[in-house]
């Protein structure tokens, strides 16, 4: 320990350090296989394949991302200037898939750690603060599920909230604190965008609540308590303009006039997906109670598989998360709520008013998040402008376990102020019981019978294991199953009682003085290493890993197909045909679709998710649109389209059963290689989807079938057809009397003037120069004036040249690309090229930010050295 040479004093070792280097241990040893070179995190959302596709390459995707290998292709936005994306730039992707939600998580932490600190708990109490908040399974688990963007958003808002309610000491710094704040806030939008809403949303009411009560006059409550909310929510949207903007495109204006959402009843069912059924609550305390992920593989225990009712309809116990806050964290947020209600010396009037408030948010969240189950709550939330095009009411869980955690906090604030932090003379317990406060003797009289209460429910619980195994049973599980996740939903609820009686034994010993003055610091330690057992014992299941090279082993079909992937589209048959075929499709979308293809960037005509369906996928693809999948007889003509020219079916003669039923006159499809579907190497008995691979047989039970008709996929015409309206476009394009191989239907919006051939006639050739996700050169050799289509989905952003010169971009056929040239021999690039305002705009507020956090800094410095004390502002 080193000696301040002003002072004197020996210099402490930095609190935030110590602080780094705890959270940084805990996370170590629950992620430790991370390390291990053929090891990745499982992330259902943003898997490695996802990741590796050229689409999201950085540091193009800062510039805009164009998703090519679904559908059509489609607009995913913008790589943002935010720690995900950051995150991903610098690590790579094999370290992103390694560790992204560890470092996710540490950021959480610490950004809870120095809310806690601003609150004015002890630095080794806020540690125990911040290891409750990244193990929170709410977050814990969504971010081992790939979505480490909510544990990002949840410490953007325990930052934004640190600077509220931290002391400001002048006017300037006041100022300062609400412009970070709103940049925090902002953050938190760009990393969770609907999530981060709702906080925005949560933080904006505390603002003004902390301002009302806080102020001495009315005229500053009222004027600092509407301004703040009002600077923070500008500064935030500035911040997150990008996500703003495109949220309000994908969510509002491109699905207006989607089908699922034509009427309120069929808007209301489909936002009330996944709603929390509210007996399944007690998740919040018993962590298996329900079980945990909806897969029975391994690392779920056995028995472990999700049970509940959590999911949307026809989907029921579709879980990917948990909302275990911890039997300790709860049972002190509960103490801080309790004891804020008597004027007895724990809080101030500010800080009962506040937690008063806090236990307001946490009631109304989970009342929000039980969604059609209780529906008279959200439909509050759901009338709400912009809002209404959200959807999933466990979303609000997460502002439930902030406001959770924010209490516990509060716990650890009052337990430290009143029982740690001044010495007591030893005492037995005895002698401290008769002088103990009346409030702390009922405390210990609740604890204990509480215990006693839950221990004869364990009982009960346990003994009425047949009646769980018969519900189970009947719906759905088999019966050796059935019985395996009744003695693993009894084992929970025992080590919640444990727990339970752990976590009351240590406050008890608290509210006696056991630690009181110089042994606080035992306090810290033992509170924090039952929060760690407790929160990490819990967590286990979700901490799953999985060796990528034997996951995302090529095969002859894969190599194929990724050969030259943006000549053609592939997809499977969208019918059921025999069990042999099942297994194919579930491989194809279980894996080679959102795995494989991703990884080895082959184009689909299929797409992965789509939760809001946009009006012209609708109109074309959609349920009741022109080339639905349920329209058998028209499924040749949309493969002709949109340049499908492989499609996964089976071997043998299936290629000229096709031919006989869909194409009789043609008889295009003919199969192009047959294989079988076998164990991978060294498994000898496949488990799993991505157990299997692909063998080349030339008597095979499965085959890749070519579609010869299928439009290349650029194409130039010399005859083309004039469209006044897209109805009539969706009219002409599956009609007999429509050759998609002779001419292209252009858009009346364009301006062009109809052709001047009317017959077949040999347009030329066009060849790929270079193609990448966001620029394709193409070489066109044209006999005449003709129209080259690109068999992409047109977009606005798209821009199109021809030697070197501007062009008029043309919609051809409903929804590709296209341009009209000369004829000649020309260069045509298309290249996505969105405005970039978004961009730039983030990027000047998070530099004024950090020009600001210096100038804070300074300004802080400066006051302590010059006075040697800190003064409140007027501001604040």
């Amino acid at each position: 320990m080193k000696v301040d040479p002003k002072s004197g004093h020996k210099r402490r070792f930095p609190p935030v350090l110590t602080a780094i280097l705890i959270l940084l241990a805990v996370l170590c040893v629950l992620f430790a296989r991370s390390f291990k070179p053929e090891l990745l995190l499982f992330a259902n959302d943003g898997p490695i394949g996802a990741v590796m596709a050229r689409s999201v390459a950085l540091p193009s995707g800062f510039q805009g991302i164009w998703q090519d290998l679904n559908w059509l292709g489609f607009s995913g936005g913008f790589a943002t200037i935010a720690p995900s994306y950051l995150m991903m730039w610098w690590l790579t992707p094999l370290g992103f898939a390694k560790f992204y939600g560890a470092l996710a998580l540490f950021l959480l932490g610490l950004s809870a750690w120095t809310f806690f600190r601003q609150l004015g708990v002890t630095s080794a109490l806020s540690v125990v603060g911040g290891i409750a908040a990244m193990l929170n399974m709410n977050v814990f688990s969504n971010t081992c599920w790939g979505l480490g963007t909510r544990a990002l958003t949840l410490a953007s808002a325990f930052l934004a909230l640190a600077l509220i309610i931290g002391k400001s000491y002048t006017k300037k710094e006041w100022w300062i604190k609400t412009f970070l704040a709103g940049i925090c806030i902002g953050l938190g939008v760009v990393e969770g965008a609907d999530v981060g809403a709702i906080f925005s949303v949560y933080i904006a009411v505390f603002i003004f609540f902390f301002q009302i009560i806080s102020q001495p006059t009315t005229e500053r409550k009222l004027g600092i308590g509407i301004l703040q909310p009002l600077a923070v929510a500008a500064v935030a949207v500035v911040m997150a303009w990008q996500v703003i903007v495109f949220q309000n495109r994908i969510q509002i204006q491109d699905v207006k006039s989607s089908g699922q959402t034509e009427s309120s009843e069929a808007k209301w069912l489909w936002a009330t997906d996944w709603s929390l059924p509210p007996v399944e609550t007690l998740r919040v305390i018993i962590p298996g109670l329900f079980g945990y992920r909806m897969d029975p593989e391994p690392p779920t225990p056995e028995g472990g598989v999700y049970w509940g009712r959590v999911g949307p309809r026809g989907m029921p116990r579709h879980s990917g998360s948990g909302e275990y806050a911890g039997v300790t964290v709860v049972l002190f947020a509960v103490w801080a709520s309790v004891r804020s209600k008597r004027g007895n010396g724990v809080y101030n009037d500010l800080e009962r008013r506040l937690i008063l408030f806090w236990s307001v948010v946490a009631i109304v969240s989970v009342l929000f998040a039980f969604g059609r189950f209780v529906p008279v709550f959200y439909r509050l939330f759901h009338s709400l402008p912009y809002f209404n095009a959200s959807r999933i009411p466990l979303k609000f869980l997460h502002p439930f376990h902030m406001a959770v955690l924010v209490l516990f906090g509060y716990g650890l604030l009052g337990l430290s102020r009143r029982y740690l932090e001044k010495p007591l003379k030893p005492i037995s317990f005895s002698g401290w019981w008769a002088a103990a406060p009346k409030p702390d003797r009922r405390w210990v009289v609740g604890s204990l019978a509480l215990v006693g209460l839950c221990f004869a429910g364990y009982f009960y619980y346990s003994s009425s294991s047949e009646k769980l195994i018969r519900y189970l049973t009947q719906n759905g599980f088999e019966p050796g199953m059935s019985a395996s996740i009744a003695k693993f939903s009894v084992v929970e609820v025992g080590l919640y009682v444990l727990f339970l009686g752990l976590s009351c034994g240590l406050l008890i010993l608290i509210l006696r003085g056991t630690f009181a003055g110089p042994r606080a610091k035992w306090a810290a330690i033992v509170l924090g290493t039952l929060v760690v057992v407790d929160l990490g014992r819990a967590n286990l299941p979700w901490i799953k890993y999985y060796d990528y090279k034997y996951k995302y082993a090529t095969n002859p079909v894969l190599d194929f197909l990724r050969a030259r992937p943006n000549e053609h589209r592939v997809t499977i048959l969208p019918y059921s045909i025999n069990r042999e075929f099942s297994l194919l499709q579930q491989i194809h979308g279980i894996e080679w679709l959102q795995h494989h293809f991703q990884y080895y960037n082959i184009q689909s005509i299929d797409t992965i998710q789509m939760p809001r369906e946009p009006a012209d996928f609708a109109a074309y693809r959609g349920t009741s649109g022109v080339f639905a999948a349920s329209n058998a007889m028209l499924q040749p003509r949309f493969w002709q389209l949109t340049n499908t020219r492989y499609i996964l079916g089976l071997g043998g003669n299936f290629a000229d059963a096709l031919n006989q039923q869909f194409d009789p006159a043609f008889q295009r499809f003919r199969l192009h290689t047959a294989f079988d579907l076998v164990a991978k190497p060294g498994k000898a008995q496949p488990s799993e989807a991505a157990d299997f691979t692909a063998i080349l047989n030339p008597k095979g039970v499965y085959g890749l079938i070519e579609f010869t008709g299928a439009l290349p996929r650029a194409k130039l015409y010399t005859s083309w057809q004039i469209a006044t309206n897209d109805q009539q476009t969706l009219e002409l394009l599956p009609s007999p009397g429509f050759d998609p191989a002779q001419a292209v239907i252009v858009a009346a919006e364009t301006g062009l003037a109809p052709s001047a051939s009317a017959g077949a006639v040999d347009a030329g050739q066009v060849e790929f120069v270079s193609y990448a996700p966001k620029r394709i050169a193409l070489r066109a050799v044209a006999a005449a004036p003709a129209v080259l289509l690109l068999n992409d989905k047109w977009d606005a952003n798209w821009k199109v040249r021809v030697d070197g010169q501007p062009a008029q971009l043309l919609r051809c056929n409903f929804l590709m690309r296209g341009v009209q040239v000369p004829a000649g021999t020309h260069q045509v690039v298309f290249s996505y090229e969105p405005m970039n305002l978004g961009l730039y705009v983030s990027l000047a507020a998070i530099a004024a930010a950090l020009i600001l956090c210096g100038l804070l800094v300074a300004s802080s410095r400066h006051r302590v050295e010059v006075s040697g004390e800190i003064k409140p502002s007027p501001a604040a």
